[in-house]
């Protein structure tokens, strides 16, 4: 009986000695692996955590810093799977609901993001930050109004960040609340003076809301300027020059927009009008098919490149595509049908 008793408390002994051991290990990856997340090395970072972890299936900041590196490798899945491991473990501190939020986001999951922010707030309910991305993601959930608020709580405990003011200016914007989106793009101007999102956004609100082409104009120039390569500032001074008449620097900068994004639906889209009201049919067809390739549900598309090729006399083609406009809920198509399509 001594005997079983003496095999019994080395064996017992040998597995404490091993786990102390295992441990040892794992957290020796661990800190390897927190070297390379130092240095942004996070491919090499993710081998020596999951070393750690499969030591130690508990090592709950293991998972976290694996989900994190996966985070930035741009592996949002991976991320919520590891961090969401390492909040069932515990113990959880509120990053691990940031950086989940983070990769919710990431991954258009804002719902998620929302109550992963809300809890990341419950233990941070100062941090501007988190009121801001909780608002960002209210903001593409298209619910500008409660967005705002937070934006608005954001500003409250931070209120020299030129970030807060543009984003509320979005959301103001999307409210066609011109007037306040202007004061926020104004702020955000001031306090970051090459902030060149914030004069394009400026520009359009001078274009759209004010009709005050000639400043809108000089805001868009100001955008372009500070970011010479960004798609999308073209655009808007593409559709500011459309409106000032001066049709072939609109061209010029549609054109440059689609060089710079060869995926630029809405250039794609104002350059065909343009192709279409200068009876350039053949041309606004192939802007149309761009449109079509890269959006299969735009009925504007369908519908417009039925006119152009209504234009050309190719009435089959146009038939089959004010079809697909009336089926997509193109509020002209069927008259057009009821016409043309006997």
């Amino acid at each position: 009986m001594k005997k079983i008793l003496k095999i019994i408390v080395i064996i017992f002994i040998v597995l404490f000695l091993l786990g102390l051991i295992l441990n040892w290990l794992a957290e020796s990856y661990y800190k390897q692996g927190l070297e390379k997340s130092n240095k942004k090395e996070y491919k090499n970072g993710l081998y020596f955590y999951s070393n750690a972890i499969g030591l130690n299936k508990r090592f709950t900041k293991a998972y976290f810093k694996r989900g994190e590196a996966k985070f930035h490798l741009k592996d949002f899945v991976g991320a919520i799977s590891d961090i969401t491991k390492a909040i069932e473990l515990g113990p959880v501190n509120s990053i691990y609901y940031e950086y989940r939020g983070n990769a919710k986001y990431e991954s258009g999951d804002f719902n998620g993001a929302i109550d992963d922010y809300t809890k990341t707030l419950e233990n941070r309910p100062v941090d501007a930050l988190m009121y801001k991305y909780r608002a960002d993601s209210k903001f593409f959930l298209k619910n500008p109004k409660e967005a705002i608020k937070d934006y608005n709580k954001a500003i409250e405990i931070r209120s020299n960040d030129a970030t807060f003011y543009f984003w509320r200016g979005r959301s103001y914007m999307a409210l066609e609340n011109y007037e306040a989106s202007l004061s926020d793009f104004n702020k955000a101007i001031l306090l970051k003076i090459d902030y060149a999102e914030a004069y394009d956004l400026r520009s359009r609100i001078m274009a759209f809301g004010f009709n005050n082409l000639n400043e809108a104009l000089a805001d868009s120039k100001k955008a372009i300027e500070l970011e010479p390569n960004t798609s999308d500032f073209y655009t808007t001074r593409a559709i500011i020059y459309r409106r000032l008449s001066d049709l072939e620097s609109a061209f010029a900068d549609y054109n440059k927009s689609i060089e710079l994004d060869p995926t630029n639906i809405m250039a794609y889209s104002n350059r065909a009008y343009l192709n279409g009201m200068k009876n350039l049919n053949k041309e606004s067809i192939e802007d149309w098919n761009k449109v079509l390739q890269f959006d299969s549900t735009n009925a504007e598309a369908y519908y417009y490149r039925g006119a152009s090729e209504l234009s050309l006399n190719l009435n089959a083609k146009a038939c089959a595509d004010f079809i697909n406009a009336d089926r997509l809920g193109n509020k002209n198509a069927k008259e057009i049908i009821k016409q043309y399509c006997k």
